[in-house]
């Protein structure tokens, strides 16, 4: 990569400084400060000469519904417009045409935790009649809506035969049998399985009573007990029997 030093005046402070040029491009400041300062006012590439003397005024003029398409379409395809009377207008003094359609309309801004929705989900058809002021949240579901329907994978239940919806990703048809069954209850009292094979009848070590334990919860715990109760007194009961032996000792 060609590069090169090159000694020139800074068109701000007319001061002279020495920078590397690469792939030709001439550099007309010696630092961002002075590139951020000269470039404002009548300097600043969005502005231009104005009918008032020694004054200036934006490449826009000042917004009102006659002159309905003069502005820009910003990065995220809404239509700003020059309106610095809008009381939340950018620093420019753009803002978005809909929220001044609506402040305009209405004579208030957008309160605190709503938006406004265009009703025909065209983000430059800002006409009055197709905007409408909803909750932030209810905003978010009605656009997140057609996603979600699309990703939906609707399935017949093997044990009530009721029709129920399930996403795409949750869909599996391995071992847990997902979109095979409408709910747990479903699930558990399929024909996949029976009482036997799911639940084990097994007698309390401390209580002597029977109990039912899941298999599933055998592979974490012995299952001696039927309730955390029962063990604790037995671990109790173990701890006394270990003392009074310390203490024939």
């Amino acid at each position: 990569m060609a590069s090169n030093l090159v000694t020139k005046e800074c068109e701000n402070c007319h001061q002279v400084f020495t920078k590397i040029v690469q792939k030709g491009r001439l550099r007309r400041f010696c630092s961002q400060k002075c590139s951020h300062e000269y470039q404002r006012g009548s300097n600043h590439p969005r502005w231009q000469a104005g009918p008032n003397k020694g004054g200036f005024q934006r490449k826009h003029q000042l917004w009102t519904p006659e002159n309905w398409d003069d502005g820009l379409v910003d990065g995220r395809g809404y239509f700003r417009v020059c309106r610095p009377d809008y009381p939340r207008a950018y620093n420019e003094g753009y803002a978005k045409r809909y929220h001044v359609v609506w402040w305009l309309e209405t004579s208030r801004v957008v309160p605190d935790g709503y938006v406004i929705h265009h009703k025909d989900h065209n983000k430059t058809n800002d006409r009055f009649d197709n905007l409408e002021l909803v909750e932030h949240g209810q905003h978010t579901r009605r656009h997140n809506q057609p996603r979600v329907e699309t990703a939906k994978v609707f399935h017949c239940c093997m044990r009530c035969n009721k029709l129920f919806s399930l996403t795409r990703a949750r869909t599996n048809e391995g071992k847990y049998g997902r979109g095979k069954y409408c709910s747990q209850k479903c699930y558990h009292a399929g024909p996949h399985k029976t009482f036997s094979e799911m639940y084990e009848e097994r007698i309390c070590l401390w209580c002597q009573k029977p109990f039912v334990i899941r298999k599933s919860v055998l592979k974490h715990t012995r299952g001696c007990f039927c309730s955390t109760k029962c063990a604790a007194k037995h671990t109790i009961g173990r701890r006394w029997a270990s003392r009074k032996l310390r203490s024939n000792v």
